[in-house]
């Protein structure tokens, strides 16, 4: 579609195709990325050995879950009394909570525990509290996680069914369009906060465009905009015919290194007090340079070939080093498929669209989930005592009661 209609797709439409040539071997190194990362590197890191550690000889599931729980529960109340968090939200807090926030990151905890603990009694609370947390926030991919999940999962173990495909197409064409509306909505109206006025006239509004008026038109445009989102190799041509700028700024120090996108580049801009901005956020303000809010948009993995091509070694190394962390960390808990799964969707989500960051920040909160399981073991190990004290008062140790 690119190069027979010699235009662009989705958001970087409005800055047009300099030369068609590029666009078969620039789709060819898309297509590369996806081959060696995911069907390659993965399946070869996977396979080296990794010694368990074992927290507890206990089932940590619903310990852990508690835990999640009681963080996105402190997430969602942190969003709603502050009014950040929301996507195109302009506002920003100096809480003292904001760094903790930063670095503990309640959406990706609750991936990460999809993966694990799936069949735990509090993954479906974890689960309401993060479809109710991402929809107030106006984010809508929570929902394409649960389909890659449960569908991996049916697909493992045999079950998935005609009428499983049937559902979810159902559910699809008629939900996807009342999502892609609701989450616009939220963004329009809780860009200023999570108020209570802000609420009711969601509410008003959601409740106004379930009728039947005008939803085949909505659901034609939100197809289109579906389409529209398979823009990858558009983002990596947008990359490549401004290179020469973007690494310029790189060089000037106007935007972060690969090395140093994520919580690293924001631990230095804290010491610095000076905040530059990831490549992804550049390509944004280079799409849309009128936009006031800041936003995200993927430059793709090989999107840094063009930018910094004298240093694509360096790159290789350095992503494969933060993959290599992820497969360790995941297999230090547990190897079974849905985990690897899992850790495979990250890979794809993160690494293949170029965000650094996040894929980064998907690493640190691995190791908050190991931490988790630590604090877990330890309030079960006193959970312990505690019970085994209480008997030894009712039941001495010579078995007798008390008289």
């Amino acid at each position: 579609m690119i190069y027979s209609t010699k235009s662009l797709l989705g958001e970087t439409e409005g800055l047009g195709l300099a030369d068609p040539n590029v666009v078969p071997w620039i789709t060819l190194l898309v297509i590369g990325s996806y081959l060696i990362l995911l069907l390659w590197a993965f399946p070869v890191l996977v396979k080296v050995k990794v010694k368990q550690v074992s927290f507890s000889r206990h089932d940590l599931g619903n310990f852990v879950g508690t835990l999640i729980l009681i963080i996105q529960l402190g997430y969602l109340l942190f969003c709603v009394k502050t009014g950040t968090g929301v996507a195109g939200s302009t506002n920003h807090s100096d809480s003292l909570m904001s760094p903790f926030w930063v670095l503990i990151s309640a959406d990706y905890l609750l991936f990460i525990y999809y993966g694990f603990y799936r069949s735990s009694h509090l993954f479906i609370p974890n689960l309401l509290v993060g479809i109710i947390s991402n929809v107030l926030r106006g984010w809508n991919g929570i929902f394409i996680l649960i389909v890659m999940m449960e569908s991996s999962r049916l697909i493992r173990t045999g079950k998935l069914k005609p009428r499983h495909l049937l559902i979810a197409a159902t559910l699809i064409l008629l939900g996807y369009p009342v999502v892609w509306s609701f989450k616009w909505q939220v963004r329009e109206l809780f860009s200023s906060g999570i108020g209570g006025g802000n609420l009711t006239r969601l509410l008003g509004g959601a409740a106004a465009s379930l009728g039947l008026s005008g939803f085949f038109e909505l659901a034609k445009m939100t197809f289109l905009g579906l389409f529209a989102r398979l823009h990858l190799v558009s983002n990596v041509i947008a990359v490549f015919q401004n290179s020469h700028r973007l690494a310029q700024d790189v060089d000037a120090g106007l935007v972060n290194p690969f090395w140093r996108e994520g919580v690293l580049g924001l631990v230095l801009d804290r010491l610095s007090g000076i905040r530059t901005p990831d490549l992804g956020v550049v390509l944004a303000q280079t799409i849309s340079p009128w936009q006031e809010t800041n936003w995200n948009s993927n430059p793709g993995y090989v999107g840094w070939f063009f930018v910094l091509p004298w240093v694509i070694s360096l790159y290789f190394l350095y992503t494969a080093a933060l993959g290599w962390i992820s497969v360790y960390l995941v297999k230090k808990i547990k190897s079974d498929a849905m985990v690897l799964d899992m850790l495979w969707f990250a890979w794809c989500l993160y690494l293949v669209p170029g965000w650094i960051a996040a894929f980064t920040l998907f690493v640190v909160s691995l190791v908050v989930f190991h931490l988790l399981h630590i604090i877990a073991a330890l309030l079960l190990g006193w959970i312990s005592l505690l019970s085994i004290g209480s008997l030894e008062k009712v039941i001495p140790h010579n078995g007798l009661s008390n008289p």
